[in-house]
């Protein structure tokens, strides 16, 4: 049987091919959510683990619109905020998802807090097998085009870091080795600041 990461990998290799900008990932929404069903069903996953009555088991993944997004960014105040725009179709995606779950440990108890909102247009449901298998330790949503639109996202992944004030201090788009160091020694700055 398949491995979830070799099928998410696998998909990542074919799809980084694709330029990802709002117009594409709209247009291609409907073939990555059959492949993302299609994979769980081969492999077994449950497709929906969360119905919301009570005593069952939920994704802790959920929808947020932009304005809910503006609220959990005022809701930070007071903290560095890191807010990731991501794919699961993004092989570059997977590695700063692997930094983040660095930095998320890390930085534990210190008031930094890091946000990830999935805008690839598929359901929490789907992405909540995803989460679980790169051990996500940090809240996951996923967002809409109102989200792409208002935080004008053109290629993922797209990381905004915000200061204690709530305003954005950087942008940094796409993620590479370059970018860990880079995105430490900012954090760590915003964090001095009183």
């Amino acid at each position: 049987m398949a491995s979830p990461t070799w099928c998410w990998e696998a998909f990542s290799e074919v799809s980084k091919c694709m330029l990802m900008n709002p117009a594409i990932l709209r247009r291609h929404i409907h073939i990555h959510r059959v492949f993302i069903l299609l994979v769980l069903l081969f492999l077994g996953l449950p497709v929906s683990s969360s119905t919301g009555l009570a005593g069952e088991k939920t994704t802790g993944v959920k929808r947020l619109s932009a304005g809910e997004l503006r609220d959990v960014v005022r809701g930070n105040k007071g903290k560095v905020l890191i807010l990731s725009f991501w794919s699961t179709l993004s092989s570059v995606s997977k590695q700063e998802i692997t930094f983040l779950n660095e930095l998320y440990g890390a930085y534990n108890g210190k008031a930094l807090e890091i946000i990830a909102v999935n805008v690839e247009g598929a359901e929490p449901d789907v992405i909540a097998p995803f989460v679980e298998m790169m051990q996500i330790k940090y809240p996951v949503f996923v967002g809409g085009d109102d989200i792409i639109e208002e935080y004008d996202i053109q290629f993922i992944p797209v990381t905004f870091i915000l200061g204690r004030d709530g305003k954005v201090q950087t942008k940094e788009i796409g993620f590479g080795e370059e970018t860990k160091p880079k995105l430490s020694k900012y954090i760590d700055k915003l964090l001095a600041e009183e």
